[in-house]
């Protein structure tokens, strides 16, 4: 059997196994299908990269955050409906976390491979894969504005006009910053020393693809709405923070010129 035939053989083999583990994946846990395309958009600019393509790290980093945002999504999910099916719902949340922290492992022992260009920077690389599984975790149901609502009504003796507008002007600010700083830590991470232009545009992409599953999985849950304007928002809080940070490295190289 020639290499080509074999290939594709192996493609579709794993393809169909993959397909049907998460059918019963998605079967226990809803919609996790989608936490599954964010990881596959993530490897995506991961390996389009022309350093972080060519890092031994690549993988294991890859892994660590798809086995930790998996895990994440799990864990908001809760029990599985199926009553034979909770036992297994509340072991696996459990095991990807593990696996994550298993590949982390990994991921630190590969850097002893790496070059200085090709070699993830360690604070970013960490701080991103903690946001993404933030994110995964409080994107679901249990990230709502209601126990905000309660907090300022109880605290201050607000009306529910008054507590939602203050809720309002809290969770768009927290949106501002928190995409700002995933983008500015994407843009760190893909080491804006050696391509400023290309780093910045990793960082944003980065925060699209994070935003769009965001507003995604909210528009889907029966107790959350999604907006697109929400991602306008994280967007401008992106080009806010990375602006930010291509004016430290202009001022960085005048005054290496002076």
């Amino acid at each position: 059997m020639g290499l080509k035939i074999r290939t594709v053989l192996g493609f579709i083999f794993g393809f169909v196994l993959g397909m049907v583990l998460l059918l019963g994946f998605n079967m226990v846990f809803r919609g996790v299908w989608l936490s599954v395309g964010l990881v596959a958009a993530v490897g995506i600019l991961l390996y389009t990269h022309p350093r972080l393509s060519m890092s031994p790290q690549t993988g294991p980093y890859l892994a660590t955050l798809g086995f930790g945002v998996i895990g994440a999504w799990m864990k908001s999910v809760g029990p599985s409906p199926m009553r034979g099916l909770q036992r297994m719902a509340s072991l696996m949340p459990t095991l990807f976390l593990l696996l994550a922290a298993f590949c982390a492992i990994v991921f630190l022992l590969r850097a002893q491979g790496a070059n200085e260009e090709t070699q993830y920077r360690l604070l970013p690389a960490i701080v991103l894969c903690v946001m993404a599984c933030i994110l995964a975790y409080v994107s679901g149901d249990k990230g709502g504005a209601d126990p905000m609502v309660n907090w300022f009504m109880t605290r201050f003796g607000w009306t529910h006009d008054q507590a939602h507008l203050a809720t309002l002007c809290v969770r768009k600010t927290i949106h501002f910053t928190f995409y700002g700083s995933l983008a500015l830590v994407g843009s760190l991470l893909a080491t804006p020393r050696y391509d400023l232009k290309r780093a910045c545009l990793f960082g944003l992409s980065l925060l699209v693809c994070f935003a769009s599953f965001d507003e995604f999985r909210q528009h889907s849950s029966p107790v959350r709405t999604g907006s697109v304007w929400d991602i306008g928002l994280d967007l401008l809080g992106g080009l806010f923070f990375v602006g930010l940070l291509v004016l430290t490295y202009h001022r960085q190289a005048q005054r290496k010129t002076l």
